[in-house]
């Protein structure tokens, strides 16, 4: 048995402040308001209009949706609902998604649940910009509210006079709505996008090599590079660990020991890697060690409900018994983290599905 751990050459607190950079572990979340994937494309001017919607003076719309693109094309939904209330071009809506925020309580993406709770949200929001823009053209137009129509980011009059969103952004932005105008989300029987099949806005993006992940973003300035020697068994805990062979590698800055493994700092990934490799970690075993499949079934069978039987006469009972294997994310992203600590705060950028609960 190799000597355990002794005091590293690095203090455990320097290493553990490097640790929030660490691959896999998400401590923080993606801050700033555009991820690089959806930056803005405009350099105009823009004036919001309420939580979700603004209007850039060269007409474009920016929607800032308060969930995480992790492949489920939540992204390209939003825009189409948004395009859809505004009637303008669906690539005329910018899609910034935000970091953690502190007006909403629930950013978590999941459940297949994000345009169902959002959709309603964001018709609207979308209705409600809308409305504004049309009130700004009446007042500007003196023609009655009613009278005009949206079409392409233009309100237009009878007469054939147009005024563009872009023109009216800023009036628009400042309105107060009478109180007996309601803005009214579109009957979804006149949809013209919505309901229809669109190529996700940002799949040119991935396919080409455009699309940037948070291992693009260049490391603060002194940082190191962080990765986590996990248990070979879910649940398993480090009883010692022998660091010598790592600390002797060039490049290698120091290790420490965590709940959920040791973690290893590097003056590159490159570094960081090879001293994981080097660790020799003595391993305690997980809760499941020793478990076969069929142990876990006749567990599982073991606490499964029974449900009440119903007449025979009443229902037509089909039975089965599904048998679904643990299903593991698998992004193409590699899962990781950057942190710029200092003074007291920490800035982390982060792949995570819940940047409220990973702050």
């Amino acid at each position: 048995m190799p000597a355990r751990h002794a005091k590293p050459s690095v203090t455990r607190r320097r290493v553990l402040s490097w640790v929030l950079a660490a691959p896999v572990v998400a401590l923080g979340a993606r801050s700033g308001l555009a991820s690089d994937l959806f930056a803005a494309r405009t350099e105009a001017p823009e004036h919001r209009f309420n939580l979700y919607l603004a209007v850039a003076e060269d007409g474009r719309v920016e929607l800032t949706l308060p969930r995480t693109e992790i492949g489920q094309g939540v992204t390209t939904g939003g825009a189409v609902l948004v395009a859809e209330e505004l009637d303008v071009r669906l690539d005329a809506v910018d899609v910034l998604t935000p970091g953690a925020l502190e007006t909403i309580d629930v950013q978590i993406v999941g459940y297949s649940l994000s345009l169902r709770l959002l959709a309603p949200l964001l018709r609207g929001a979308g209705a409600e910009a809308r409305a504004r823009l049309v009130s700004a053209a009446a007042h500007r137009l003196d023609v009655p509210y009613g009278q005009l129509r949206t079409e392409n980011g233009e309100v237009i009059a009878p007469d054939g006079r147009r005024l563009g969103y872009g023109e009216l952004a800023e009036e628009a932005a400042a309105l107060v709505l009478p109180d007996n105008l309601v803005p009214t989300p579109k009957d979804p029987a006149d949809y013209r996008l919505a309901g229809h099949p669109h190529t996700r806005i940002d799949a040119r993006a991935i396919v080409t090599g455009k699309a940037a992940y948070v291992l693009d973003r260049p490391p603060p300035e002194g940082a190191a590079a962080v990765v986590l020697a996990r248990p070979p068994q879910l649940g398993g805990k480090v009883r010692g660990y022998d660091d010598a062979k790592a600390r002797a590698l060039p490049g290698v800055l120091g290790t420490a020991q965590l709940p959920t493994g040791v973690a290893v700092a590097g003056e590159t990934f490159h570094h960081a890697l090879a001293g994981r490799d080097a660790l020799d970690v003595d391993w305690s075993p997980g809760p499941a060690d020793g478990l076969s499949d069929t142990d876990i079934r006749t567990r599982l069978r073991s606490v499964a409900l029974d449900l009440p039987a119903l007449p025979k006469l009443l229902v037509k009972t089909i039975e089965g018994e599904f048998d679904f294997a643990h299903a593991a994310h698998a992004p193409l992203e590699t899962q990781a983290s950057t942190a710029d600590v200092r003074d007291g705060r920490a800035e982390v950028w982060s792949s995570t599905q819940d940047p409220i609960g990973a702050r």
